[in-house]
């Protein structure tokens, strides 16, 4: 099949330690076609759907040996071909991975990464990666044929929006308790972050559509989306959380409109690439939204979660993404609800004993803020903080009669931040902050509630 686009195969193969090379006549071939089989037939695999092209070449010590970069202007069919010395070697192809930052091989496994690239704390959106590996014997002078179909490792939330009024402006979405890495294959715990994009401007009817491309959610309710925008000069928030799954090769489709200043009805339609729909949910975005102050926006906040929205319900027992338990509290008791809470839609209430903590890298001599807001409404719960500056393998002593006061607490006024107008700099040694709670007797159906936690390098 013809291409689109017409030139000669640019092919960059780095030799590595190879001192003295054999004569070109000496290596094998290898002939590849380039197939899909999640793409729709009748469209150019190169051009419209990749636009460039990786190839790792590893040999058996799990070392990268050669380097081969394809442009799809120079890609005038779908076969690619090259030359390899004789041997045995597993080939990575990498699709759409336009900069160094957005993949990694890691040889002790024998495994690439994509990864999404970073804006301070915040995250880019992904690139539409495809991938594929194989194995091959490269024997001397022969012709080796052979065929990948290359898999598309991302997902695609498209946020519709209709009947935008002229008070609301600066509209951006973060997706909250997103993968911001993928080894294709692997199921092991994904690192966490957030991704933000500016919602495309609205056209003269009011519409707007936005796609952002992450990589999958291995879980249902692991991510959220919050919405950002600007009503008659006042930032509003909401924080959603998404009831489906992002899948790999698939579209989340979320269309609101908005129908009484900033009352705006959404609903989720779940489709794979080929538009098959699946059923999803509704929620409401409205003037009596929280306000957002930007001087607390989350690029400063170190802390993974501390909004307590994102549950991994099929724990056991259940328990809020990115914090732990401590051994020492026996029962072990967080749970999420949607009463009491300070900020977005869910809080976390501790009862009984239980202690729950995060550990979070930080950098010795830098100044940090540590925001901790409870709430007891009974004074029958027994509680208080148990925070400290860990070096690799124990507690460190700076600052112990504030981060764990000798005395326990009990009711409150509502939330309060016991830790507010006071900063904390990092001690020599210190690798993490673990930033814990701790409670201790509760009467039944009371307890403990947290909310907005918060860890910021200032």
């Amino acid at each position: 099949m013809k291409s689109l686009y017409r030139g000669v195969i640019v092919l960059c193969l780095l030799t590595g330690c190879q001192k003295d090379p054999l004569p070109q006549s000496e290596n094998g071939e290898v002939k590849v076609q380039v197939t899909s089989s999640q793409v729709k037939s009748g469209i150019p695999i190169w051009g419209s759907t990749i636009t460039s092209m990786k190839i790792l070449v590893v040999n058996e010590d799990q070392v990268i040996r050669d380097t081969i970069s394809i442009e799809a202007q120079t890609q005038t069919e779908e076969n690619i071909s090259f030359r390899l010395f004789p041997g045995h070697y597993k080939l990575f192809f990498i699709a759409n991975a336009t900069e160094q930052t957005e993949w990694s091989y890691n040889q002790t496994e024998g495994s690439i990464k994509m990864k999404l690239k970073s804006s301070g704390a915040l995250y880019e959106e992904a690139s539409d990666f495809f991938t594929d590996s194989m194995e091959i014997n490269v024997i001397e002078e022969e012709s080796l044929s052979e065929t990948i179909d290359l898999q598309r490792e991302v997902s695609t939330l498209l946020i519709k929006l209709e009947d935008i009024p002229i008070e609301i402006s600066q509209i951006r979405f973060r997706i909250s308790g997103t993968p911001v890495e993928k080894i294709p294959g692997s199921t092991s715990q994904p690192t966490l972050g957030t991704i933000q994009k500016f919602a495309t401007k609205a056209n003269e009817s009011g519409a707007s559509e936005t796609r952002i491309k992450t990589f999958p959610t291995p879980e249902t309710g692991r991510d959220t989306l919050s919405v950002i925008y600007s009503y008659n000069g006042v930032s509003r928030i909401k924080v959603i959380p998404l009831t489906e799954k992002l899948l790999a090769n698939s579209i989340t489709q979320i269309s609101g409109r908005f129908t009484q200043g900033s009352l705006m009805t959404f609903s989720i339609t779940h489709q794979s690439w080929s538009e098959e729909i699946f059923n999803g949910g509704t929620f409401d975005l409205q003037e009596r939204d929280p306000e957002f102050e930007e001087e607390e926006n989350i690029s400063t906040n170190l802390l993974q979660n501390g909004g307590f929205e994102i549950w991994d319900q099929s724990a056991t027992p259940p328990i809020p993404y990115n914090w732990k338990y401590d051994s020492g509290g026996t029962d072990k008791n967080a749970t999420s609800v949607t009463e009491n809470t300070l900020d977005g839609l869910h809080a976390v209430l501790l009862s009984g004993k239980t202690y729950l903590y995060q550990d979070v890298p930080v950098t010795p001599g830098k100044t940090y803020r540590i925001t901790i807001h409870a709430n007891s409404p009974s004074a029958n719960t027994k509680w208080r903080m148990y925070s400290s500056w860990r070096s690799s393998t124990a507690k460190l002593t700076q600052d112990e009669n504030t981060l764990q006061p000798s005395t326990f607490s009990y009711g409150t006024p509502g939330y309060i931040n016991p830790l507010e107008g006071k900063t904390f700099v990092a001690p020599e040694g210190a690798k993490y902050f673990r930033i814990e709670v701790r409670t201790y007797e509760t009467e039944t159906g009371e307890g403990l509630f947290l909310d907005n936690l918060s860890v910021e390098e200032l």
